[in-house]
């Protein structure tokens, strides 16, 4: 029990940890900056896709409740499904507006991935393939997005 409590502190401090880099004009490409973020993107969804799979059942069997089920207007939750139909992994940082729900959820290239979630505001961030995709959104019932490079 107590290494997966430490396993949970460090790839928590790690996730929490975002460096984004971005220069112009003739100081330099960015090219060794973005090799870095990369790297460190790419160790990040590895921890993460481990983490994800303790538990991976039981959180199956909520999303498809939600999903299946009726909508209850007064149930605090709901779910999120998310595609990436990119050629790339990518890690969706999604951020509660006014409050402190914070998800980093790992979606394999070509893949799915899928929460429970609160109800509220919320800002989705990712990169896909070096591509941002940044939105704000009402999420107050299921929501199913599909993410392409296109």
């Amino acid at each position: 029990m107590n290494k997966y409590l430490i396993l949970f502190v460090v790839v928590f401090l790690t996730g929490c940890k975002t460096v984004e880099t971005q220069f112009s004009g003739a100081a330099g490409t960015g090219k060794s900056a973005t090799v870095i973020s990369e790297n460190n993107e790419a160790k990040e969804f590895y921890k993460l896709t481990e983490l994800e799979k303790k538990g991976r059942n039981q959180r199956t069997a909520e999303v498809l409740t939600y999903l299946l089920g009726d909508d209850d207007a007064e149930d605090p939750f709901t779910a999120v499904v998310i595609d990436n139909f990119s050629n790339c992994d990518i890690i969706v940082r999604i951020v509660e507006i006014n409050g402190n729900g914070i998800y980093n959820l790992p979606i394999s290239k070509g893949g799915k991935n899928y929460l429970k979630i609160k109800k509220g505001n919320y800002t989705l961030k990712t990169k896909m393939c070096s591509a941002p995709y940044y939105s704000q959104k009402q999420i107050v019932e299921p929501l199913i997005l599909k993410l392409s490079e296109n």
